[in-house]
Formats: C-alpha cells, sequence, structure tokens
C-alpha cells in the first residue's frame, strides 16, 4: 500500500467516526486502519506522517492519557 492510499484510507475513518468534543479518540481509529490492512508498530508514529491533513490532542488529566486525532 503507498503513502496516497494510506491518506485517502486515514481521511476516509476520520470522517466516519463521530467526533467527540471535535476530536477522535485514538484507539477507534487505530481498530479501523487495522482493519483495513494497514500494518503499523506504534500508530502515532504512522500519523506523524500525515501532518498536513491531521491534528493531535494529548488529553493529560486522564490517567493513562488519551490521545486524539482530527482533521485539519
Amino acid at each position: 500500500m503507498n503513502y496516497s492510499e494510506i491518506e485517502d484510507i486515514i481521511k476516509r475513518t476520520l470522517t466516519t467516526i463521530p467526533p467527540e468534543n471535535g476530536w477522535i479518540n485514538l484507539t477507534k481509529v487505530g481498530i479501523i486502519l487495522r482493519k483495513k490492512g494497514i500494518r503499523y508498530v506504534k500508530l502515532t508514529k504512522l500519523l506523524q506522517n500525515f501532518t498536513h491533513i491531521i491534528e493531535f490532542k494529548k488529553e493529560e488529566s486522564l490517567q493513562p492519557p488519551i490521545h486524539f486525532i482530527r482533521l485539519k
């Protein structure tokens, strides 16, 4: 799977998950991406290659911290 195919899958995935206060839990994204055949060791590391289309938020008031993303 090439870069543009992965980018397209990420965009479509983020438009299908209902956001919570504008943000999507990274765990939910990871589950769908794996089902769609995207393999990764660390999801945040994979997604950092797509910061031109997504932004990240880390909620540290919760333990363990929860990561969220959304389309720009």
